[in-house]
């Protein structure tokens, strides 16, 4: 059984599965941190925490923090990936998700380029 900390793995397969985001940034999707020299627009996300609720016997599930960050040299951009990336992240269920929700989500101007910063909680 996986735990909250393979989270990463299952959020590229999300991702890079999908057409239309594919249509945006084409196979730009990391884990952590984008390729040196990558062209925009890309994505990274970033697990930042993961608190397991205990139980008398074990785990009952894992609270997975993490934030997805896409990278653009125009705002609209930014603004469109990020709406198609809460579409297939927010309420998801599976057999490996119990729940996700958009937590919070936060924008700035970094080196030129446009930045949206999704956070969402994943129950696991």
């Amino acid at each position: 059984m996986e735990t909250g900390l393979s989270v990463n793995k299952h959020i590229f397969q999300i991702l890079s599965k999908d057409e239309a985001l594919a249509n945006m940034v084409g196979k730009n999707i990391y884990p952590l941190v984008a390729e040196e020299d990558v062209k925009l627009p890309f994505i990274t996300f970033t697990k930042s925490s993961v608190v397991p609720s205990y139980y008398k016997v074990g785990v009952a599930d894992d609270k997975v923090s993490f934030t997805v960050n896409i990278v653009a040299n125009d705002y609209v951009t930014t603004v469109n990936i990020a709406e198609r990336i809460r579409q297939l992240l927010e309420g998801r269920t599976s057999s490996y998700f119990k729940r996700i929700e958009l937590q919070n989500c936060y924008e700035n101007y970094s080196n030129d380029n446009y930045v949206q910063n999704l956070q969402f909680l994943a129950i696991i």
